[in-house]
């Protein structure tokens, strides 16, 4: 079977496949991931210019398709799942996360290029909104 296409660039691309390569984690522990993120950047956005609207979109998006698992969700949707979260919540990514009010835009392009791939366009515009 041939692996799903992401619509980002050869350099993201390559970085969400490592990721998604990783032992599959458990969900409660990915959600508790994406929190524990969401809540650091709120706690710098009170120090720094931070798009905490983004954020908020990222892990609500994030907690959908993670609850939106079941034991029939094929494991590839699992694993660019996983890379998805696992990209959110690594603040030195392509542009880190607590240092640039453009930090989650990267971020955001993952997500909505793993969202779109899994046919989840109602992900994709709610964060989509929020991109600056």
């Amino acid at each position: 079977m041939p692996r799903m296409k992401l619509q980002i660039s050869d350099l993201l691309e390559a970085r969400v496949r490592t990721l998604a390569a990783a032992p599959l984690l458990e969900r409660d522990f990915l959600l508790h991931e994406v929190s524990r993120h969401t809540r650091v950047i709120e706690i710098m956005a009170k120090k720094r210019p931070l798009p905490l609207p983004l954020a908020k979109a990222l892990s609500w998006g994030l907690s959908e398709l993670l609850q939106g698992q079941t034991e029939h969700t094929p494991e590839e949707h699992r694993r660019l799942i996983q890379a998805a979260v696992q990209y959110y919540v690594e603040n030195d990514d392509d542009d880190h996360d607590l240092e640039s009010p453009t930090g989650l835009d990267d971020d955001a392009e993952v997500f909505v290029a793993v969202a779109a791939a899994l046919d989840r366009q109602d992900l994709v515009d709610e964060v989509a909104e929020h991109l600056s």
